[in-house]
């Protein structure tokens, strides 16, 4: 019951504060960051990657709910979940590939993630019957607004790339 609830409630805020570190610099650095990893990179292939590291904050959270559910026996639950995620997966792509070539792809990437991950939440707090606690999620928000507010901050000091990153990491 409630040691279930703290546990699930701690592993997704230690993902959430990891993967949205994670998400910050890879978006805010990642002209310099694909610069770096590929000889003519231009600004689309960073567009690209910073859509694709939006859903990584998904992928995160989704192991800890995928988990909980599976521990609970709902493994024909998630399944369903995830066929819809695939479906929705495949329409979008034929939708915006066709309209933003890669970046309409990880765009349907992020949608895709993002909704199964709420779903896979939902289930979760429904199917264990949990409380969801809207004090440590306000953290998790002030978290962010924190961590965005520091990197804006960093960001328009004069340092290389390389050293504004480490001073964000602290």
């Amino acid at each position: 019951g409630k040691e279930v609830a703290q546990l699930v409630h701690t592993s997704a805020s230690l993902l959430w504060s990891g993967s949205v570190t994670l998400v910050l610099v890879t978006c805010f650095f990642a002209d310099p960051i694909m610069a770096w990893l590929y000889h003519g990179a231009d600004t689309y292939w960073s567009d690209v990657f910073r859509m694709l590291m939006l859903s990584y904050i998904a992928i995160s959270l989704a192991y800890v709910y995928g988990t909980l559910l599976t521990a609970h026996e709902s493994i024909p639950i998630m399944n369903r979940i995830f066929v819809a995620g695939v479906v929705v997966n495949a329409v979008l792509n034929l939708i915006f590939i066709l309209k933003w070539q890669a970046w309409g792809a990880a765009l349907a990437t992020v949608i895709t993630q993002s909704g199964t991950t709420i779903a896979l939440a939902l289930t979760a707090i429904y199917v264990v019957r949990m409380q969801m606690p809207w004090q440590a999620w306000i953290l998790n928000l002030l978290f962010l607004i924190f961590a965005l507010g520091w990197m804006l901050l960093i960001r328009n000091s004069s340092s290389s790339w390389h050293l504004q990153i480490a001073i964000f990491l602290g």
